[in-house]
């Protein structure tokens, strides 16, 4: 069908849907990759959506995945909950052109909250670049990510990282009917979505599904439960048929796990296999064109509750926390910055550097666009990067004004060029040098002001850290 077409028709292989043309973009919304994961197919992996023959309409959304309350969450779509939730949706140019790159979006969460339909993440300023956007919903909280002795093999626990898989196997299988190249997929994603895309690349069945890779303030250091240990002592023993069987209601109502407490992702043997770090420093991961980073001050621990605040989040005995004092200079700072450091700066220059070393091409970067002093904030908070990737500024949480316009028309023009050519650096645009084989920790600080490279660490955080000094 023609994108000139005032209700554009596509014919997937599952059967055809009518998008709708928005000024210069096609937009197809709610598009199942994947059979609704209810009843018996509760805490299995994803099955292929039933087929239709009449024209689907896909200008709404479908419902986002069940999850508690996020009051005052940017990332969470303001659709209906479902357990019938694992949709996509396609932005691409009202154009004829074919073969065009491909960007796939995981949303962030915790592996608790999100979805692929809050304004923040619409693709409209990206596919205006000439790409093709997709965003997808994938399973969260107890429903997403379950461990329990009455599983079979190839299910669980890691339902949620299935069904990214699954979506990227409709892209793969559907796309090029969206003018897509199926060859030139790249994942981007943030917090809980940029750890997913880590553990894409380190798990065996995606190969060959993406080709490249943004990681944003991506976690990736974390030691991972197995299923086994994953087991709650109590649900653990009820018959897995009897869970199934439950209303979606009871198993919300099980509570909001969190992250920091390590609930998500665990080793299975299967499609996680061990832990990031180990995956990485043993170059078993996909060695894919990789751009990683992190946001200047993640958690704002002094607007968190201060000190009382850390152990949510970092866990040093009185001993370690002298010499991590001693290494950050005082332990004002210490406080203010360890948090962040710890869960998201360090593994990112980790991951980085053992990236690299296998041959991989690899860009490092810090986003600190500094929020106005009325956000009580003085470096980019966690997730603040989102809104100036999307081009929707409009939906960021502080005021915004021509500094952060040019930044964000930087990083959409860098992360579509990275989509297109596997390079982020574009014409009239400081030289955004690569992490090289010598480790050298190299990257750039993405700011309102230009041409600002990444600062180092200092050699004490570096041993602190686990990282190379380099020369």
């Amino acid at each position: 069908a023609s994108a000139k077409d005032i209700r554009p028709v596509i014919t997937t292989r599952a059967g055809p849907v009518m998008g709708a043309v928005e000024r210069d973009v096609v937009v197809y919304r709610g598009i199942p990759y994947a059979a609704a994961p209810v009843g018996p197919l509760r805490w299995r992996a994803p099955q292929p959506a039933a087929r239709w023959s009449k024209v689907r309409d896909a200008t709404r959304f479908g419902a986002i995945c069940l999850q508690p309350p996020a009051p005052g969450d940017a990332g969470v779509g303001l659709e209906p909950q479902s357990e019938d939730c694992l949709t996509l949706n396609i932005w691409r140019p009202d154009t004829a052109a074919r073969h065009l790159p491909v960007m796939v979006w995981l949303h962030g969460g915790g592996y608790v909250n999100g979805s692929a339909s809050a304004p923040l993440y619409d693709g409209t300023a990206l596919a205006r670049r000439g790409v093709v956007v997709v965003t997808l919903n994938y399973r969260l909280g107890h429903f997403g990510f379950f461990s329990h002795p009455g599983l079979s093999p190839g299910d669980g626990p890691n339902f949620g990282l299935l069904d990214q898989r699954a979506a990227l196997r409709w892209v793969r299988d559907n796309i090029d009917r969206f003018g897509g190249d199926p060859g030139s997929v790249t994942l981007f994603g943030n917090s809980a979505g940029g750890e997913s895309i880590l553990f894409l690349m380190a798990m065996p069945g995606a190969r060959g599904l993406f080709q490249r890779a943004i990681v944003e303030s991506g976690l990736g250091g974390r030691a991972l439960p197995t299923s086994a240990s994953a087991i709650d002592p109590v649900r653990g023993q009820a018959p897995i048929a009897d869970l199934r069987a439950l209303p979606a209601s009871a198993v919300l109502g099980w509570g909001k796990p969190s992250v920091y407490r390590g609930f998500g992702p665990a080793i299975d043997g299967r499609t996680v296999t061990a832990d990031l770090s180990a995956t990485f420093k043993a170059g078993q991961e996909a060695r894919v064109p990789l751009i990683i980073g992190f946001n200047a001050l993640e958690f704002p621990i002094a607007l968190m509750g201060g000190a009382s605040a850390l152990p949510m989040f970092v866990h040093h005995s009185p001993i370690e926390r002298a010499g991590w004092i001693a290494a950050y200079g005082s332990e004002s700072v210490y406080t203010d910055q360890v948090a962040s450091d710890v869960l998201f700066r360090a593994p990112a220059y980790r991951l980085a550097q053992a990236h690299a070393a296998h041959g991989a091409p690899t860009w490092l970067y810090a986003f600190d666009a500094v929020p106005p002093p009325q956000s009580k904030l003085n470096r980019a908070p966690h997730a603040a990067e989102r809104a100036y990737v999307f081009g929707t500024l409009n939906r960021a949480p502080w005021p915004t004004g021509p500094a952060d316009e040019a930044l964000s028309t930087e990083m959409t023009a860098r992360w579509t060029a990275f989509a297109a050519h596997g390079t982020p650096n574009t014409r009239g645009t400081v030289a955004w040098p690569s992490v090289e084989r010598n480790r050298a920790m190299t990257g750039l600080r993405l700011t309102g002001a230009r041409g600002q490279l990444l600062d180092p660490l200092p050699d004490k955080l570096l041993a602190r850290f686990g990282l190379e000094a380099v020369p």
